[in-house]
């Protein structure tokens, strides 16, 4: 596996997601967790 690395897009993402109302995140992380 390739070392993990930040995009510029994943680091807009993440520094965003401090705004996102926390049910919201949970979902979003729910989804992430199902995704292959």
């Amino acid at each position: 596996m390739e070392p993990f690395t930040v995009s510029p897009e994943d680091r807009f993402i993440l520094e965003n997601l401090k705004n996102i109302p926390k049910p919201v995140f949970l979902v979003i992380n729910k989804i992430d967790k199902i995704k292959p």
